[in-house]
């Protein structure tokens, strides 16, 4: 029997993704503490939500260092 994909499911790809992006991008200036912390900062929101406050993260990590 197929598997519906649920939110909690989807939710966790698209953090799974986002870590992914964020890792590439920042190479070994990536911290997953600091990443978790961006993820949890403004608690529960809609994925593009979150999308874009990770992206900030990614563009304010790249230009700090």
């Amino acid at each position: 029997m197929p598997r519906q994909l649920t939110a909690y499911d989807s939710g966790g790809l698209e953090i799974l993704a986002l870590r992914a992006e964020a890792q590439a991008a920042l190479g070994d200036r990536f911290d997953v503490r600091d990443f978790h912390d961006r993820v949890l900062e403004h608690g529960s929101v809609p994925l593009t939500t979150l999308r874009a406050n990770v992206t900030e993260w990614i563009a304010a990590e790249r230009d700090r260092h």
